[in-house]
């Protein structure tokens, strides 16, 4: 056995901190919530877990339709410790063609640990030319990927990894080893613009921690203190916003971790050949690909802002499918040999308000944040909750969210391919059953007058920037400036500013940004799982205040579901009752399937874990 000693720890020790880890819920019919996962193991090292399961995806994406698919009713099962399936039987066959996708933004490649951020982490995760240790299957539960299975102990701190043998890297790097998952991590828990970089680094370098590697394919990692699974899984998964994957250590050791960002060995059924900034990256199928080899020899991305345009390159036959708004799919359903690929059950995302600039943390100290302004209407001078300076902020953002009529915004810019989030508040949507005394948002016109009119705004009103953060969602820009009418109608002069989401993050990141955002994001299978943006150790943060800080970093420490649950409900009661953090709608991802390729095989092997952007380009086959 081989002890490593790589990552240094905040007490000054020497150590490495190795994992991956994660379980979550099982599918089954609507049944009571699991039973606590931490007590669902029957000996060290080998611990089963049982985990909530969120609102039920569909188990395959479907032909095209002409009615949106109804909602899903919240289901949960229980579900053993998940050991990888075999790889999906390859078709003999050689590679051929190629596929050409429209994508909104792809900006400059980068493939490396110690350098990949949004936008391109998450489309880089999407083709894929990455793979991560896990994947989330339809229902929102953690499988295994990179890895073949993994155990946890009874308390929640020791976990043991088994990767998958015969994986190989791109360009000729050789197997993957255990090794190359420490380097990997190495390097992603010091990306402190990745966002959840914290999150990694707590379970990676924990200072009471420690890694072990037992053999090439083996790793033990013991993270100082409890780390429940259902969180950690995460970002341990592909594709996503907050992805993480394994590369090469030799491609790095050999020409620098600067070069190998630019033309990454990973392990995906892609391999990046070719690339120009905020124009195309072209790859090349893996042939022999551990899971799938694709059926096309080529697949390139174009990054084609105008949605005019990418619907024009459709309609000509030069992209085969494209990042589609909604109100382009009659120009799809109307085009000769064209169709349409659902994703039903509103399994795509959940669109967000975030109010910025409320970052209570360090107030009237030399260190304060950027954001931070007393003077905007949203934000209090008090962090005191219920004080007067408190009560005047929060009726502000009470008036702007009673003023968005979401259900308007569903039937008309979603095209009905949408519903009203169940549960008011971020992140909670796909676990509603679980949360019933949190209600969803109303629509109130007149109320959000009256409170505007309370606060001395009702006849001057105010100034905010909007900014829709693109991020693969349908009608982002859309909605953003229905919102923007709507708080008109309150007296609010409201700036919409369309920037690349490239540009927009950074603001975000150093904490500088002070307006609001419709903020797209990926199904949680836990509303803790996006506790990260509230807290102020994190690095994407929305909002910090005291409380939150602390509720939110326990719940992310529960190990229960019952602890869990407790939690989360007093955090989403308070988010809910203080205006903080609202969830408008979750919406289906609609996917436009040109005449020359067929969506049979691909509808049938997506990643789930976030598909707000298409996936699974190496499941699309020649139409025939």
């Amino acid at each position: 056995m081989i002890r490593y000693n790589v990552f240094k720890g905040s007490n000054g020790a020497l150590i490495l901190a190795i994992l991956v880890l994660a379980l979550i819920v099982a599918c089954g019919g609507a049944a009571a919530p699991a039973e606590d996962p931490g007590q669902a193991s029957a000996a060290p090292q080998a611990a089963t877990t049982q985990q909530d399961a969120p609102t039920q995806p569909a188990q395959q994406a479907m032909a095209a339709t002409t009615a949106p698919a109804q909602p899903s009713q919240p289901q949960v099962a229980a579900t053993a410790m998940p050991s990888a399936t075999d790889a999906a039987p390859q078709i003999a066959m050689e590679p051929a063609g190629k596929i050409t996708m429209g994508q909104e933004e792809i900006n400059i490649f980068s493939g490396h640990p110690a350098f990949s951020v949004n936008p391109q982490l998450f489309v880089i995760s999407t083709a894929p030319v990455v793979e991560g240790l896990m994947q989330w299957n339809s229902n929102l539960e953690a499988e295994p990927l990179l890895l073949d299975s993994w155990s946890i102990s009874d308390d929640f701190a020791t976990w043991t990894f088994n990767l998958r043998k015969g994986v190989q890297f791109h360009k000729g790097y050789g197997e993957m080893t255990a090794e190359d998952v420490v380097y990997s991590y190495s390097h992603w828990i010091t990306n402190t613009k990745h966002a959840r970089a914290s999150a990694l680094q707590r379970f990676w370098d924990h200072p009471e921690g420690s890694t072990q590697i037992v053999d090439s394919h083996t790793l033990t990692v013991n993270t100082g203190e409890p780390m429940p699974d259902v969180i950690m899984s995460e970002f341990h998964r592909v594709p996503s916003g907050i992805a993480s994957w394994i590369v090469s250590k030799k491609q790095s050791d050999e020409i620098g971790i600067e070069a190998a960002d630019k033309d990454i060995a990973a392990t995906g059924s892609w391999e990046i050949v070719e690339h120009r900034p905020a124009q195309y990256w072209r790859m090349k199928a893996v042939q022999d690909h551990w899971r799938q080899t694709p059926f096309f020899a080529e697949l390139e991305f174009q990054e084609i802002p105008e949605q005019s345009t990418r619907v024009a390159g459709f309609q000509t036959g030069n992209l085969d499918t494209f990042v589609m708004a909604f109100d382009s799919i009659p120009l799809v359903q109307a085009m000769e040999g064209a169709k349409l690929m659902i994703v039903p059950d509103q399994a795509a995302g959940e669109m967000l308000l975030h109010f910025h600039g409320g970052l209570y943390f360090n107030v009237g100290t030399s260190d304060q944040e950027a954001a931070y302004d007393p003077d905007l209407p949203w934000v209090s001078s008090n962090t005191e909750i219920g004080s007067p300076e408190w009560e005047q902020a929060k009726k502000v953002r009470q008036a702007m969210v009673k003023a968005i009529d979401t259900q308007t915004i569903v039937e008309t810019l979603l095209q009905g391919y949408a519903m009203r989030s169940p549960v008011g508040v971020g992140g909670y949507s796909y676990s509603a059953h679980r949360f019933p005394d949190i209600p969803m948002l109303e629509y109130d016109l007149e109320g959000a007058r009256a409170l505007m009119a309370e606060t001395g705004y009702g006849e001057e009103g105010f100034s905010i920037t909007l900014v829709p953060a693109l991020r693969g969602a349908p009608a982002e820009v859309e909605v953003a400036e229905a919102i923007a009418v709507m708080w008109e109608d309150i007296g609010i002069d409201v700036k919409l500013q369309n920037l690349p989401y490239g540009t927009y993050r950074p603001t975000v990141i150093g904490r500088t940004f002070n307006g609001a955002t419709n903020h797209a994001t990926s199904p949680s299978n836990t509303p803790a799982r996006l506790y990260n943006a509230l807290q102020n150790r994190g690095s994407f943060v929305r909002h910090t205040h005291p409380f939150l800080d602390d509720i939110t970093i326990r719940a992310q420490s529960a190990v229960t579901l019952e602890e869990r649950t407790k939690l989360e409900t007093e955090t989403g009661m308070f988010m809910y009752d203080e205006s903080i953090y609202a969830s408008l709608y979750m919406w289906n991802a609609v996917w436009a399937v040109g005449p020359r390729i067929d969506d049979k095989s691909w509808s049938e092997n997506l990643f789930y874990g976030d598909i707000r952007n298409i996936n699974g380009y190496e499941w699309i086959e020649p139409r025939r």
